[in-house]
């Protein structure tokens, strides 16, 4: 009973409105209501095409095949060739696809990337020795062995000079190793390093100072605040703000609560 007085009481105000309104509002519906349909339709449509659009393509045979010949045949049938890493090898020429990934004969979409793993040839090798080179000399010594500079990390090492690599992967001396890449550190200046500057506000100047002096950072004398919002001796703000970016070298000013 409760539902049909109100829907009847809502008909009793739909009777009010002015006939030059409800004119006015089912024109509006009659334009908008194509306007919106169309705009669903397209982007239905794009859903469609971007899901079901792409054909199945049948990955073709491309291994022991030259790296450029692989390339045209993968491109002709929609797919992306992408050298994912160069191998010795002894059954396979130089600048030849060893591997590939997908499988010939796998059903994939048109546009996917193939990975392809391309010989470096049978060559007898030794791993030259990089450490106490420069990172410079380094790449040198291995192009001129053959080899190639793989993954360059750089860290601080205090007991080493700067742009010195320090360790290297695989060993001097490895013989004949299964990737032309050698891996290496390179130890970078302790200065150079970069940081994000963190919110101390609330924290104790004391500490904070010991922190910042025992790590090597440049710390400016404090300035200091009156407050009654903290206690004496936090850090009420500091410059830079947090989220900047400093080295050990940028110097650090804490405004202190007294």
């Amino acid at each position: 009973m409760i539902n049909f007085f109100v829907a009847a009481q809502h008909w009793g105000h739909m009777k009010n409105v002015k006939p030059e309104v409800v004119r006015f509002t089912k024109f509006g519906i009659m334009i908008l209501l194509p306007i919106v349909l169309a705009a669903l339709g397209v982007y239905v449509g794009l859903w469609i095409g971007i899901r079901f659009g792409q054909e199945d393509v049948k990955v073709p045979e491309v291994t022991a095949k030259d790296v450029s010949d692989a390339n045209a045949i993968l491109e002709t049938v929609g797919l992306i060739p992408e050298i994912r890493t160069y191998r010795f090898s002894a059954d396979v020429p130089e600048n030849h696809v060893i591997k590939q990934t997908p499988r010939a004969g796998d059903q994939v979409k048109s546009g996917r990337k193939v990975w392809l793993y391309i010989s470096a040839g049978e060559k007898e090798v030794a791993v030259p020795r990089l450490i106490g080179l420069t990172e410079k000399e380094a790449e040198i010594v291995l192009r001129q062995s053959g080899l190639r500079p793989g993954l360059v990390s750089r860290a601080n090492v205090l007991a080493s000079a700067e742009d010195e690599v320090v360790q290297q992967y695989p060993p001097a001396g490895t013989t004949n190793p299964q990737s032309p890449y050698v891996n290496y550190l390179v130890n970078i200046p302790l200065e150079s390093t970069r940081f994000v500057m963190p919110d101390l506000k609330g924290m104790s100047a004391e500490d904070i100072s010991f922190f910042l002096k025992k790590e090597g950072f440049v710390l400016r004398p404090n300035e200091y605040e009156s407050t009654f919002l903290r206690s004496p001796g936090l850090v009420i703000t500091h410059y830079p703000r947090p989220g900047y970016p400093i080295t050990r070298k940028s110097p650090i000013t804490l405004v202190v609560s007294r």
